[in-house]
């Protein structure tokens, strides 16, 4: 499938000059919010069974009791579900994803004693330029 320009739809303004995957975040987000259903499917193909080794190789040794960590791009909260595993739920995080239905999708993660260690931040809009 090719990426196509739908940069407007998330005001991404400036294609030639923003950040990361420049005029293509529109598409991505597009992609990312139609396989919400198999969002860990998805992930667990495209790495080949392993995301979860790469998310604790990720983690390991990295983060440490008390650490506070933003996690931009949250998806669903696998990674950090992972480092509250590692540090014994000893981290604070702030869940974050441009798009809200990945985050109503993270407590099913989260045990009940964990989710007092995370919070979310969903009232910021998504605009790549707005990081340059």
């Amino acid at each position: 499938m090719a990426l196509q320009n739908k940069s407007t739809k998330y005001n991404i303004k400036n294609p030639s000059t923003d950040v990361g995957l420049g005029s293509y975040w529109g598409e991505v987000l597009d992609v990312l919010q139609e396989i919400i259903p198999v969002y860990d499917k998805v992930n667990s193909c495209i790495s080949f069974g392993k995301d979860s080794e790469h998310r604790n190789k990720a983690i390991q040794g990295k983060v440490k009791n008390g650490d506070k960590i933003l996690d931009a791009g949250s998806g669903f909260g696998n990674m950090s579900k992972t480092a509250l595993d590692a540090t014994d739920g000893e981290v604070e995080i702030m869940l974050y994803d441009p798009l809200l239905p990945m985050i109503k999708n993270t407590d099913r993660l989260f045990k009940k004693n964990q989710r007092q260690h995370v919070e979310y931040l969903n009232m910021c809009h998504f605009r790549a330029n707005s990081l340059m």
